[in-house]
């Protein structure tokens, strides 16, 4: 039998290939930012313009003395997966993604590397309505004092 491609046999060779290939842009190809997060007690995860708006929101809780850190992908393909299970959760209390739709997407890629070593919380808007900074202020607060 043959795929829309190749013989079976060439077509598991190519498979075989292509997760090599994967493996080097893992390796070499990811990206990602850790903002604030050395004395972070809470790290808010956010990815693309929601990000930008997220890091504003972190500027202003640390001048408000909480003590509150970003972890940005900025790449999805290869998602920074490793990074993200390597975090230093030894100070952190609580975790908030941050995103643009509505259920969350990222949230769960968020979640899955983290494998239940901490609760991911999630704060969302849809329907194309943009995250403000105030209203991640608000959550956070919310979400520290609570």
């Amino acid at each position: 039998s043959t795929s829309v491609r190749f013989p079976v046999a060439a077509q598991e060779k190519y498979v075989i290939h292509l997760n090599e290939k994967y493996k080097q842009w893992e390796e070499h190809e990811t990206r990602w930012e850790e903002y604030m997060l050395d004395d972070a007690e809470m790290i808010l995860f956010a990815y693309g313009s929601v990000a930008r708006i997220v890091k504003a929101a972190v500027m202003q809780l640390r001048q408000e003395g909480y003590k509150v850190g970003l972890f940005r992908p900025i790449t999805l393909f290869p998602f920074p997966e490793k990074q993200i299970k390597a975090l230093d959760l030894t100070n952190v209390k609580k975790t908030l993604c941050v995103e643009m739709a509505i259920p969350g997407q990222f949230v769960e890629d968020v979640e899955r590397c983290l494998a239940g070593r901490i609760k991911v919380d999630f704060y969302g808007r849809g329907g194309g309505v943009v995250v403000e900074p105030d209203e991640v202020v608000k959550q956070v607060r919310q979400m520290m004092e609570g």
